[in-house]
């Protein structure tokens, strides 16, 4: 019986489970992980959210039950003030600091977070089974199926809502390169010999920029479809190019070419074609390619691996690409025409991978 019960609570958990990203989403909307930042290191007692976040009257007393929820699911800390009553204040916790503004610029994962639980990719999500029975060849994603058209279909502005999901998408993939351009530079050793380097996917140039600043001998340049290009930010001093293109067809020449959570979003056959343009944009001597992507089995760490797969099950419904093991990336290196790589891990889930001709 006892076992049972058990059983029974972790089926709901997981049933229910939708209802924790749901609830992130929303505190992000509203405002409270930078609302309790802001309240500075003490914490926030709800009142002082309350005064802070755009919630009516009308609503505020569900608030407590959203904040309790948050604070059992990791996301904040709850703790009764001593002498206050039944005052509770709410403080960050690791996870919820990975969400704040701290300086102004933008920083923070809130946008990237707002972005995976979009209307558009929760959609696709649920149309899983529905396109697992479906033997329809032009319904090649959930994806597709929810929304009449592909994700590139809907950055190259066509389907539902797409001006509103173009713009969420490269705010929240600038967000996640944000954080993660900081592991990147530090891989100095990448970046040896390196004198020009094009950002292939490389959306608003964000990775670009820091790498051009913090390697001022390299030339950087970003490649990318012409609407994102278009929406380019202005010159900061860094000096880097925007270059509107299909990787498909062309890549600037360079000594590297970078890849960063670009070969995932793809099939094999996608990839080996992509590959194909870095084979000739890199020179023959001393070239390379800098591939940022996932290598699922690559940390002991179950909860590493776990986040590799929920990644992997998310590329089934929005692409056709997947997150890759050890073997299934040799072969794609190997049938592109590679002849030698080498692959370290890079943050947590994510590798990085140097891959020569």
């Amino acid at each position: 019986m006892a076992s049972n019960a058990q059983a029974h609570a972790e089926l709901c958990s997981i049933t229910f489970g939708y209802l924790k990203s749901m609830a992130l989403d929303c505190a992000i909307k509203l405002g409270i992980p930078q609302a309790i930042h802001l309240c500075g290191g003490g914490g926030a007692s709800l009142a002082a959210i309350m005064a802070a976040v755009p919630v009516p009257e009308s609503r505020r007393p569900y608030l407590p039950r959203l904040m309790r929820f948050l604070a059992a699911s990791g996301i904040f800390t709850d703790d009764a003030v001593v002498g206050v009553g039944e005052e509770v204040v709410y403080r960050l916790t690791p996870v919820s600091r990975l969400l704040v503004d701290h300086d102004g610029s933008g920083s923070g994962l809130s946008p990237f977070v707002v972005t995976q639980t979009s209307k558009h990719f929760v959609g696709a999500a649920m149309h899983l089974p529905d396109w697992f029975q479906s033997d329809d060849p032009a319904l090649e994603t959930p994806f597709t199926m929810a929304h009449g058209t592909d994700l590139w279909g809907v950055m190259m502005g066509r389907g539902g809502g797409a001006e509103v999901m173009n713009q969420l998408f490269n705010v929240g993939m600038a967000s996640h390169s944000r954080f993660m351009v900081d592991f990147l530079v530090c891989e100095r050793d990448v970046f040896e010999g390196v004198t020009s380097l094009v950002d292939v996917g490389g959306g608003s140039g964000t990775v670009a920029r820091a790498i051009a600043r913090a390697f001022p001998h390299v030339k950087c340049s970003v490649l990318d479809l012409p609407n994102v290009i278009e929406s380019a930010p202005a010159d900061d001093g860094a000096g880097v190019d925007y270059i509107a293109g299909d990787m498909m067809k062309s890549i600037p020449s360079a000594d590297a070419v970078l890849l960063k959570h670009v070969l995932h979003d793809w099939s094999d056959q996608d990839c080996l074609k992509i590959l194909a343009q870095c084979r000739k944009a890199i020179h023959a001597a001393g070239g390379k390619v800098i591939i940022v992507d996932m290598l699922v089995g690559s940390s002991p760490s179950r909860d590493m691996l776990q986040v590799q797969l929920q990644v992997d099950l998310l590329m089934m419904a929005i692409t056709t690409g997947k997150e890759r093991d050890e073997q299934q990336w040799r072969k794609i290196f190997m049938d592109a025409g590679f002849s030698n790589y080498e692959t370290r891990p890079l943050m947590g889930f994510t590798s990085i991978t140097q891959l020569y001709p």
